[in-house]
């Protein structure tokens, strides 16, 4: 059976709005636009099958799934530094 992994671009911009608070300026971090940044973060929920933040005004508030998902992701990105 073959592996579907995320890809990293989608990794990337999620762990970066999530440790930033922000799409804004995780867009900053990783020279993107807010809409890219936001395009990402909407395929990596798809392709999870899991909403990953819950959309308050202007805001991206993680869900308790995503920080769990960061902290994990977090480590393996370390790891592979």
């Amino acid at each position: 059976m073959r592996r579907t992994l995320p890809p990293i671009r989608d990794l990337s911009c999620f762990e970066a709005v999530v440790r930033n608070r922000s799409v804004t300026r995780a867009a900053e971090e990783l020279n993107l636009t807010q809409s890219a940044v936001s395009r990402r973060i909407a395929s990596l929920e798809g392709l999870l099958g899991e909403r990953l933040f819950v959309r308050d005004k202007q805001r991206l508030i993680p869900t308790a799934a995503a920080e769990d998902y960061a902290d994990e992701l977090r480590k393996l990105l370390n790891g592979i530094e």
